[in-house]
């Protein structure tokens, strides 16, 4: 994929793709996790904007996801909801950078992984549970059991959270600069 089309939403980026993701569901994984160079860049998951959360070397708390600039990633509101959503928290360093498999691997192996995502128009946010990198089977910290009628929660994961907070604005029960109530019904 050239560097000029990563960055536009058109077929052509998506249709030489199928034939992998169906060898991914043939062996129980629900997506692929889109890798880019030598050092494995971590890109999208499916056609989804993946963030990784963990803490980063001096234990603060990090959302990471690859920058627009790179050309390799679709700019999305999802995307871009969920950056200003993380900074508005205060609690979390908000980084758009480049991030390696390498990375989340050791981050995983220092118990320093917290949780990893992919988000995007239909689904919103979805959990990351395992990755097969390498010929092994990478298990990501567990994803607890959910409840998705109650109100978000600071004790939620932060995908959870995520997840409410949009869907929340989107159906009109918290207000948000986000959006205007055209027709109270």
């Amino acid at each position: 994929m050239s560097k000029v089309l990563g960055t536009i939403d058109i077929v052509r980026n998506y249709g030489p793709t199928v034939m992998i993701q169906k060898e991914a569901v043939s062996k129980g994984y629900q997506q692929v996790l889109w890798l880019f160079g030598e050092e494995h860049y971590i890109t999208e998951c499916g056609t989804m904007n993946m963030f990784v959360y963990l803490k980063d070397s001096q234990g603060q708390a990090e959302l990471v996801t690859p920058p627009l600039s790179q050309g390799t990633i679709l700019p999305g509101v999802v995307r871009r909801s969920l950056l200003e959503l993380a900074e508005s928290f205060g609690n979390i360093k908000v980084s758009q950078r480049p991030i390696t498999m390498a990375e989340l691997v050791q981050a995983l192996n220092d118990n320093r992984l917290i949780e990893c995502f992919g988000a995007g128009t239909a689904c919103v946010v979805c959990p990351v549970e395992k990755i097969f990198y390498k010929g092994e089977e990478l298990l990501l910290p567990p994803i607890p059991k959910m409840d998705l009628s109650a109100p978000a929660h600071s004790a939620d994961p932060l995908f959870l959270k995520f997840y409410k907070i949009l869907n929340d604005i989107y159906y009109g029960r918290q207000a948000s600069s986000w959006a205007e109530i055209v027709c109270d019904a």
